[in-house]
């Protein structure tokens, strides 16, 4: 599978026949990579989900569009606070966080907070 380029937005999903079509552009997933484990450092490195993506919220405040707010179609989920729970999918499986002991904590690893030290220099 080839992944997309890196470009500043991601265009909405395709439409899907029988769902409200909503357009607009969101916040690409590579810049919640280090807010997410800046966040983390701060609280010490781990924190609660939930605590961890408010920070990320504040962190990312002036890059996060109306689009990026709006809930997805399901109606339950915020659209960037999905994204950031991706990214932190996609960090585990690169091994810069991981899942804490505790359901629904995330903890940086030493290879990610050594990640977020060499990336902000």
């Amino acid at each position: 599978r080839i992944s997309p380029p890196l470009l500043p937005g991601t265009p909405a999903a395709p439409h899907t026949p029988g769902r409200q079509r909503v357009t607009g552009v969101k916040t690409h997933a590579r810049y919640f990579r280090l807010p997410i484990l800046r966040a983390l450092t701060e609280m010490g490195g781990s924190a609660p989900t939930a605590a961890v993506l408010d920070r990320v919220g504040e962190l990312l405040a002036d890059r996060l569009n109306d689009f990026d707010r709006q809930r997805l179609t399901g109606g339950r989920k915020i659209r960037w606070r999905n994204t950031a729970q991706w990214v932190h999918n996609t960090l585990k499986k690169e091994g810069l966080v991981r899942a804490g002991s505790r359901k629904g904590t995330w903890l940086i690893t030493s290879a990610g907070a050594e990640y977020l030290n060499l990336t902000e220099g």
